[in-house]
């Protein structure tokens, strides 16, 4: 990763630019630019300044230009207005500056981001076709709704992730589907947690990802779920995606017996993630407030800290 791209990074996403330094250091400027192109189609989709159908159009147009072979002809100049924050808009106007890094990594992880962002790009498309930009409330219709939601977010993040180490380990040439199906597993299930923690701010903006055949199954309606007071008839489903989410997580488990005892770094950035999924369910299991969408759940950073610690060494 060159100067340039490598302080965009740290301007959009402190954290994520701290995250990847727990990396090897060949991953880490192709897992960057991957995320650099996907943060800038998030930006597009989640601004307010264009209506919902716009902003779908720029989404296809992005994706449309980054699966062609003339990806300089997108400009992305005139999208600057739409970020929010400086580093956004300077994000939004370095389209060009990413596109050239991506012509100079190895071909394999061109090839490979070229796959991830169209890819994962789907699920901001699902989120702008399936809820109202008026923000009324509507939840999805079926499971497997849910179940492309979060492949598409983050299911996929995860085989894009293996396809990157077994294109620079040789330890991964190998691997065969299993371990691609816990990494995609393993990433469902980081999505499902995101999605429990954020669930009652989600609703305020229209937002239900619990779907209506399984509301329906519990007898509930999305609107009950607006109702900080009806926790107690709502927690049944929420065990039940609870416990969704720790099937999907534990996948970890799996994925982590493929990777060396010797793979520090590795194995942390798979056991750090997992272990704090982990925790965040436990809080939420025996969260009173959980409906509830000024209280926030999250692990402590004295917590956050052990876990990273302990991931060193496991």
């Amino acid at each position: 990763m060159n100067r340039s791209t490598e302080q965009l990074l740290k301007a959009v996403s402190r954290s994520f630019y701290l995250s990847i330094k727990l990396l090897p250091k060949k991953m880490r400027g192709s897992i960057g630019l991957a995320f650099l192109f996907c943060k800038f189609a998030d930006t597009i989709a989640d601004t307010d300044l264009i209506s919902a159908s716009e902003r779908l159009s720029q989404l296809e147009e992005f994706r449309n230009h980054f699966l062609s072979s003339h990806r300089s002809d997108f400009s992305s100049s005139e999208l600057s207005v739409l970020g929010g924050s400086a580093a956004e808009r300077k994000l939004l106007e370095s389209l060009s500056l990413l596109f050239e890094e991506l012509r100079h990594i190895e071909k394999k992880d061109q090839e490979l981001i070229t796959w991830l962002v169209p890819e994962l790009t789907q699920g901001m498309q699902v989120d702008l076709r399936y809820f109202s930009a008026e923000k009324k409330l509507t939840a999805l219709e079926h499971e497997e709704d849910l179940e492309k939601y979060i492949y598409y977010v983050a299911g996929c993040v995860g085989i894009f992730w293996s396809q990157i180490i077994q294109n620079h380990y040789s330890f991964a040439i190998n691997w065969s589907n299993e371990v691609f199906l816990a990494a995609e597993h393993f990433g469902k299930g980081l999505q499902l947690v995101n999605v429990l923690r954020d669930f009652p701010r989600d609703l305020q903006q229209g937002r239900c990802y619990f779907p209506q055949e399984k509301l329906h199954e519990y007898k509930l309606k999305v609107e009950d779920l607006l109702d900080e007071s009806n926790l107690e008839k709502v927690s049944p489903l929420l065990h039940y995606y609870i416990s969704k989410a720790r099937y999907y997580l534990g996948f970890g488990e799996t994925y982590l017996k493929h990777l060396p005892r010797l793979a520090f770094r590795l194995r942390a950035s798979v056991t750090l993630p997992m272990e704090l999924g982990f925790k965040t369910l436990e809080l939420l299991e025996e969260d009173k407030q959980w409906l509830n969408p000024k209280h926030v759940v999250k692990v402590s950073r004295g917590e956050v800290y052990r876990t990273l610690l302990s991931s060193l060494v496991r």
